[in-house]
């Protein structure tokens, strides 16, 4: 009853380790402690296609792993019965071939008796994967899709993962500020417009007296430091223009109480233009501040681009179609909402990121043979130099106004 409880109660959502598998493990321990032939625990646990199984189990164990990542890899959405039983048939057969021509022979000291020997062999099986692994990372060797990837110009570029790049010395013409959205145009911002910084942290929406984190986590912490972070930056290298850039989209925390606002684009929008304001009456007077609106996306296009469209093109069962209506752009409702901010504030312009992937009522995720994301949200370099190419008149001061 105690394994039949936890097959009820531990869903892919209960934490592992924890509480909840002692149900199972416990009944386990009882089930081997009690069940003998004596009784009919024992009787059906002695059955031929159990003691089978039971043979092959370890193998079992380690087999099920891959043979279902790798359906679950190739098939969007959860798997059909048909589909679900034929890799766990193949996990078993895989798990009796290995049981027959690896475990058994090795147990029984049928082949590899010595412990050298069995140690080389272990060691030489282990190096290749760890080759292969060495070589992906350092990308002297690509996936199958890596040919694709280099064709569209959608391989992962140098330096995403960098959150901030200061020069020690010397001007310093502006300051990217925000996250992983803001890091992304920070090569394509260099080569346009010269010497700058990068202040960032992935995944945080920092303005004063805001996060886009639940309280009480080293993360948000972080986050929470970024706006005193930014002033410190701005007063201390006289730095004239702001670009802040975000994925602006999220739900909002209070960062004092903790307390959760809302969405930005709904009830926690005047939240956000308010905690903009405070941080930016904070800089130095006369701060540029450009703000680069929310991307549309490749998210937008539905789930099956949450690892983009270079993964999609990995799954069996669907299309994945190069662009998606404009409608269901990401970001529309608080890039208004930011439009309206800029307009109220002279040394504010709001730059709207969307022409430069967006036409014709489509948002394009591959454009004339090259991809504009090369995850699911994230920009090619290609891509966020068209976005920079927008904001050229507004970091060179030749027009207040409001882009398009």
């Amino acid at each position: 009853m105690l394994i039949l409880a936890g097959f009820a109660l531990i869903d892919p959502s209960a934490p592992s380790p924890g509480p909840g598998f002692l149900l199972p493990t416990i009944g386990t321990a009882l089930v081997l402690l009690f069940a003998d032939p004596a009784n009919r625990a024992g009787r059906v646990l002695a059955l031929r296609p159990l003691v089978g199984l039971g043979l092959v189990s370890f193998g079992l164990y380690l087999w099920h792993q891959p043979v279902l990542a790798l359906a679950r890899y190739v098939h969007f959405g959860p798997l059909p019965p048909l589909a679900l039983t034929a890799a766990v048939l193949a996990a078993v057969g895989l798990a009796t071939i290995s049981w027959r021509w690896i475990e058994e022979p090795v147990r029984r000291r049928r082949v590899l008796a010595r412990p050298a020997l069995l140690f080389a062999a272990c060691a030489a099986a282990l190096a290749v994967p760890f080759a292969v692994g060495a070589a992906g990372s350092l990308r002297a060797l690509l996936p199958l899709s890596g040919a694709e990837a280099q064709r569209l110009a959608g391989l992962q570029p140098a330096g995403v993962h960098d959150t901030v790049a200061i020069p020690l010395e010397g001007s310093i013409d502006f300051v990217l500020y925000g996250d992983s959205h803001a890091g992304q145009y920070f090569a394509a911002a260099r080569s346009r417009f010269g010497a700058g910084a990068l202040l960032s942290q992935n995944g945080c929406l920092a303005a004063d007296g805001l996060s886009n984190r639940a309280p009480r986590t080293a993360k948000t912490r972080a986050c929470a430091a970024l706006p005193d972070r930014l002033v410190a930056l701005v007063t201390a290298r006289r730095i004239p223009t702001v670009l802040w850039a975000q994925l602006w989209d999220r739900s909002l925390f209070d960062s004092a109480t903790g307390q959760p606002i809302g969405l930005s684009s709904a009830e926690a929008g005047p939240a956000l233009l308010a905690a903009l304001e405070r941080t930016i009456a904070r800089l130095p007077r006369g701060t540029r501040v450009i703000v680069l609106g929310n991307s549309p996306t490749a998210w937008a296009a539905g789930d099956h681009m949450a690892g983009g469209w270079l993964r999609c093109q990995a799954y069996r069962n669907i299309v994945c179609r190069p662009d998606y209506p404009a409608h269901l752009a990401e970001g529309r409702i608080v890039n208004a909402k930011l439009k309206a901010f800029a307009a109220r504030h002279p040394q504010v312009t709001f730059v709207d990121v969307t022409p430069a992937l967006c036409a014709d009522g489509r948002c394009r995720i591959v454009e004339n043979g090259r991809l504009n994301y090369w995850d699911g949200s994230h920009m090619t370099p290609a891509a966020a130099a068209r976005v920079m190419a927008l904001i050229d008149p507004a970091l060179e001061g030749k027009t207040g106004a409001v882009l398009p």
